[in-house]
């Protein structure tokens, strides 16, 4: 049993009848507790919020103005260019500057042949920069084959989908035009050794002749035309340099004012004809040198001695000290021409002189001078004649 409450207390009231047990029966529900404040709303007044736009249009308007003066400036657009040459990477070139080229001059305008070109851009600093409106001028010194140039590429702006930031495009490419001119039926013609076939077309002026343009990038370029049988074809390579802001004088075999150049091919005997030609007559050479004569036959090494015929001179013999070179043929037609010795070789005679009766010994020093006539006799056969020592015919 339990004992009554202590005085002044009333008897703790038990749970109502079938109330739970986890129902809070003293006090009534939220008594004692305070009752929540109402949210306040944070409101943006119309000066603060024009005051934030401010703020994102000028620092907008800052990130473009900072584009425009460097990523998507003229500079920038010269500066892409020049590095896609630098590289080698032509189809960047040719993107970023139209060459405004058909397919034809365009011919020797690949990687296969720029890959293969020598003294290209190996470097470049701009000098200065000036832009007008929607149009400006770069200024730029450029590194080719260890020499430096001036040039100004000149370039536009163009409008872009996002009406803001500028892009710039080149006016014009760094390219030059060689104009090749061959004889008729010729189709094909190599550039560095790679083949390429452009449009040739009447020449004018000659009816022999055809001739094709090709454009071509800062660097040198070689051009030779295919034999039409192994001794008879058009001449040997010639070479053509092209840089950019160089002189005329600079710019190799052919060059014309504004960097342009016309390379002119006739028949002719074949490299290989010349190769051989060159191999035959130094072994000729080598033979007259062993023959023990002062001037035998159809050898370039001739003497003066042998002039008088007197019997005041014998016992030649000969040293050859240094070979001669060959100038470039001179090519008559129908397989016919002479080549004649560019830088004459040297040999050294020794003989014995009849000195009043006591034979001295004597050295003279002799020039190997020559020109040969050169006459083609079949697809793989040649044959040479020596004419007077020196001269032609």
């Amino acid at each position: 049993m339990y004992a009554a409450g202590a005085a002044g207390h009333g008897a703790a009231a038990g749970p109502p009848p079938g109330g739970g047990t986890g129902q809070s029966w003293g006090a009534p529900d939220g008594a004692g507790q305070a009752a929540p404040r109402p949210k306040r709303r944070r409101t943006r007044t119309p000066i603060a919020s024009l005051a934030v736009l401010v703020l994102l249009i000028a620092g907008g308007a800052l990130a473009v103005g900072v584009a425009n003066a460097t990523a998507h400036s003229p500079q920038r657009a010269v500066e892409a260019y020049l590095d896609a040459l630098r590289g080698g990477d032509v189809d960047r070139a040719n993107e970023l500057a139209d060459p405004r080229a058909n397919s034809s001059e365009r011919s020797a305008l690949t990687k296969e042949v720029y890959d293969r070109a020598e003294h290209r851009i190996t470097g470049y600093r701009v000098v200065d920069a000036h832009s007008s409106g929607s149009s400006a001028t770069v200024r730029v010194e450029i590194t080719q084959d260890e020499k430096t140039s001036t040039v100004e590429l000149g370039a536009h702006r163009v409008a872009n989908s996002a009406l803001v930031l500028h892009n710039w495009e080149l006016d014009e490419p760094l390219t030059s035009t060689v104009h090749v001119v061959v004889p008729t039926g010729v189709s094909k013609v190599t550039v560095n050794g790679v083949g390429v076939s452009p449009e040739f077309k009447p020449d004018e002026g000659d009816a022999k002749r055809i001739a094709a343009d090709l454009v071509v990038l800062p660097g040198r370029y070689a051009v030779e035309v295919p034999p039409k049988s192994k001794f008879l074809g058009y001449g040997s390579a010639q070479t053509f340099d092209y840089a950019p802001g160089a002189d005329a004088e600079d710019q190799g075999a052919g060059a014309e004012d504004g960097g342009n150049a016309a390379l002119t091919f006739s028949d002719n005997f074949s490299q290989a004809l010349i190769a051989d030609a060159d191999n035959e007559i130094q072994k000729h050479v080598d033979l007259c040198i062993k023959r023990k004569a002062f001037a035998a036959p159809r050898c370039p090494n001739q003497s003066l001695m042998a002039s008088d015929g007197s019997s005041s001179y014998r016992d030649p013999h000969w040293t050859l000290t240094s070979r001669p070179t060959l100038e470039e043929p001179e090519y008559e037609g129908d397989g016919v021409g002479t080549i004649s010795s560019k830088t004459p070789g040297k040999a050294t005679l020794q003989y014995q002189y009849d000195s009043f009766g006591t034979w001295e010994t004597k050295k003279e020093e002799v020039d190997i001078a020559f020109t040969v006539r050169v006459t083609v006799d079949g697809p793989e056969k040649f044959h040479f004649d020596w004419l007077a020592r020196g001269a032609a015919g």
